[in-house]
């Protein structure tokens, strides 16, 4: 006949003591080996146990195993939990019901600050470090900083600054290093740099482990559509904002782009926060008009190329005019322009050159001809008037007011309102035009 031997208690007492602590536990049994306790930890320091967590633990834990094998992997547990730094991603307290059966950690609800969640993880433990093998999680979400969440962007989108919130609720499943996530998402108060989209844009995210990331909003008149790499890195994409557009479908290492519309008074903005490399001297001049046209952007060499563009209302430091259309390649900070055509008022211009940087500054080289016009209004689109004008190059000039055409400038020295005082009569400097002249004649 076999003999058992067992002990059980209901009391308050430590199961552990070592340089940790000890940690209370009650309704303590023992039999045969195996045992069965309620551990009640409070401010438990994680990384103690497992280096790669972070923050403290507290709570009440029930635990059953067997003495001889006393690894994570052979006791089962219950409970809930408090995670002062939240765990992975989530970098908040984290509060939880969870189970553990050795292998998976079931979540039935998992809360932090605005997040609930509920699914389950498949956990291994190897050098004393726990790893998510797999995982699926339902998620609702809001009020994300985009700024905490872990995008490898490209080296120049990288260096812009962007601010706003996402929310989303639907479900992630995969593992760490290719998540599968598919539901609804929505944008607040997005910007970039000098950019700022409508304050809310909602949509949809879907990805695809290994392949890519899709996401589609829209607001009332603004459009964002990406496909994205797994290394984030866009694969296609469709803006809308503020009556602008511009679509991008990569081919290899080149992303064919079609701009419209697009405004190129943002530029020289934008080029500073991106950190591109181009001279001081040319993103101080002021740059104006609309932008059409097909680009090509090398994603190897960053080189940019323009099939066919079309800019309304070009404006360049003191150029000016209706249109300019061309061919034209931009390569770290040297800009070349093909078979171009600049339209101010009725006159039709050839253009092709070239501006490279130079140790002491851009230098400019090209041919213009004349097609049809006058070349008064060459000098009028550059703004040279007189000789010294040319001097000037293309910066903006400096003209003075209307004001400084007369004379009796001086301020009046103060008086009574009482009196009245007569109000001079400026005095034009010099006389323009023939003023004694019939009315035809001065028209003319």
């Amino acid at each position: 006949r076999r003999r058992h031997t067992r002990l059980q208690g209901d009391w308050s007492s430590d199961v552990c003591s070592s340089d940790l602590g000890g940690i209370p536990a009650e309704n303590i049994a023992l039999n045969n080996g195996n045992f069965a306790a309620t551990v009640i930890p409070e401010n438990l320091l994680l990384s103690d146990f497992f280096p790669n967590l972070r923050g403290r633990l507290r709570g009440r834990i029930g635990i059953e195993g067997n003495l001889a094998n006393l690894q994570p992997t052979a006791i089962q547990a219950n409970g809930k939990v408090i995670l002062s730094q939240g765990i992975g991603l989530l970098n908040k307290s984290l509060a939880a019901n969870f189970n553990w059966n050795g292998k998976r950690l079931l979540l039935a609800k998992a809360t932090s600050d605005k997040l609930t969640t509920s699914g389950w993880l498949d956990l291994t433990i190897k050098n004393e470090k726990l790893n998510i093998k797999n995982f699926a999680f339902n998620i609702a979400a809001s009020d994300i900083n985009l700024q905490h969440l872990p995008l490898k962007l490209p080296t120049n989108l990288s260096k812009l600054n962007y601010d706003g919130t996402v929310d989303f609720r639907g479900t992630v499943t995969g593992t760490p290093t290719a998540p599968a996530i598919s539901g609804e998402l929505a944008l607040k108060d997005f910007q970039l740099a000098i950019i700022a989209l409508e304050p809310l844009l909602t949509g949809t995210i879907k990805s695809v482990p290994g392949k890519a990331i899709n996401i589609k909003l829209t607001g009332k008149s603004d459009h964002l559509a990406f496909s994205l790499a797994p290394n984030f890195y866009p694969l296609s994409f469709d803006v809308q904002w503020q009556n602008m557009g511009i679509t991008g479908q990569r081919e290899g290492e080149q992303m064919l782009i079609a701009a419209n519309n697009i405004k190129l008074d943002l530029l020289p903005d934008l080029v500073r926060a991106s950190g591109i490399t181009i001279s001081p001297s040319l993103l101080n001049q002021k740059i104006g008009g609309e932008l059409s046209g097909n680009l090509t952007w090398n994603l190897h060499n960053s080189l940019l190329s323009g099939h066919q563009i079309a800019i309304a209302n070009p404006q360049f430091g003191v150029i000016r005019g209706e249109r300019l259309a061309g061919n034209f390649r931009y390569h770290q900070g040297n800009f070349v322009l093909d078979s171009g055509q600049f339209q101010y008022g009725k006159s039709l211009y050839s253009l092709s050159g070239s501006l490279k940087q130079t140790p002491i500054g851009p230098e400019i080289q090209g041919e213009i001809a004349l097609n049809q016009g006058k070349i008064q209004e060459i000098l009028e689109a550059l703004q040279i008037f007189e000789v010294q004008d040319l001097r000037r190059g293309l910066a903006t000039p400096n003209y003075s007011k209307a004001a400084a055409l007369y004379e009796n400038q001086e301020k009046e020295p103060n008086r009574r309102a009482s009196v009245p005082v007569p109000v001079p009569v400026p005095t034009p400097l010099v006389e323009a035009g023939l003023p004694e002249a019939p009315l035809l004649k001065q028209l003319e």
